[in-house]
């Protein structure tokens, strides 16, 4: 489904919650599909990424201690999603459905969930992924350092060559060789340092959607 009717979906099944609450929501779900179309991926892909609107709303209702509206087969849920459900709220406020549910009626199991989530993002960047990276990023450094170092030896051969008397000539067929690895090099290290960073930032921002309560 598009995100017009994922939201749509959404906000039928969060009626029992505030108009606040409903609206903090769907702005959050708003920037969820933001960030996925910015990583180019279509409104199709996010919400299927993002899950069923309705177990979602579910599950955050189950958080909050609400019950869900029966369903009614005969009635038609269907309404058009229009962003006056989003603009009427000022979302600088801070977090409604929190406040005004989650600390009188929240599910016993959240904080847990919660705590369980944090600490893992937490341990995990702590004990396994920091060093991963910094590993990830001491090779390609040096990748980097020498593919550059071999393009400029010819340059250095020239130079050094001349001043301590060696056979410069020598020194240059050898160093246009390096000059070719190092060439090659780069032209191997330019993507994967690419693709590395994308990872980096993919990961980055589900650490921080995690720590903030994301899925």
């Amino acid at each position: 489904m598009n995100k017009e009717h994922f939201l749509t979906e959404l906000k039928i099944y969060l009626r029992p919650l505030t108009s606040g609450q409903i609206s903090y929501i769907l702005h959050m779900y708003e920037e969820k599909f933001a960030l996925g179309k910015k990583a180019g991926k279509d409104e199709y892909t996010i919400s299927k990424e993002l899950g069923n609107p309705k177990d979602i709303a579910y599950q955050i209702l189950d958080e909050l201690g609400v019950e869900p509206i029966q369903e009614n087969k005969n009635d038609s849920d269907w309404e058009e999603f229009t962003s006056q459900t989003t603009d009427s709220y000022d979302y600088r406020t801070g977090h409604p459905y929190q406040e005004d549910h989650l600390q009188p009626t929240a599910n016993k199991n959240s904080f847990f969930i919660r705590f369980c989530q944090v600490s893992g993002v937490l341990l995990l960047n702590f004990f396994f992924m920091i060093w991963f990276l910094f590993i990830l990023i001491a090779l390609i450094g040096s990748g980097w350092v020498v593919a550059l170092t071999f393009i400029a030896s010819p340059f250095l051969a020239v130079i050094f060559g001349v001043s301590m008397g060696v056979n410069t000539l020598l020194q240059l067929f050898v160093t246009l060789i390096l000059c070719g690895v190092g060439l090659i090099g780069l032209l191997i290290l330019s993507p994967i340092t690419k693709f590395f960073i994308h990872l980096l930032k993919q990961y980055t921002l589900w650490c921080f959607s995690v720590l903030k309560g994301g899925s």
